[in-house]
């Protein structure tokens, strides 16, 4: 399944399966457009093996490149974290969630890494007004 996203007035769903996410550097997992978009929902449904990464990326203007916003999601909010189901970077199968205040964001992207070689993961975002 090819990334999909929908942007109405005032929010914004968006959804991706990633297959065979390597140990080796971080794979793209989904990028979603977030102007005009205060808190985005993010679901992360994690299959065959753990994240030892999980990173969040966002664009601050239409021209940036991407930033990295954080590296460490935890249940502890802070920053642009609202709360969060626990640690993602060391999500083990099963499914982990974020709330993220995304209002100072163009776009944000989510990147991950296996722990070893394979991790299949179904990621899903929710953003609102």
């Amino acid at each position: 399944m090819a990334q999909s996203q929908t942007k109405m007035q005032n929010q914004v769903v968006a959804s991706n399966v990633v297959a065979d996410i390597i140990a080796a550097g971080n794979t793209d997992l989904l990028e979603v457009l977030t102007d005009g978009i205060e808190r985005l929902a993010v679901e992360i449904v994690l299959t065959v093996q753990s994240f030892d990464a999980f990173i969040m990326q966002a664009k601050i203007h239409p021209n940036s490149a991407y930033v990295t916003i954080t590296n460490a999601i935890t249940a502890t909010p802070g920053g642009v974290v609202l709360a969060a189901s626990g640690t993602l970077a060391t999500l083990a199968p099963g499914t982990g969630w974020a709330l993220l205040d995304v209002r100072p964001f163009i776009a944000v992207k989510f990147q991950a890494s296996a722990a070893v070689d394979g991790a299949d993961v179904t990621i899903r975002a929710k953003g609102s007004v």
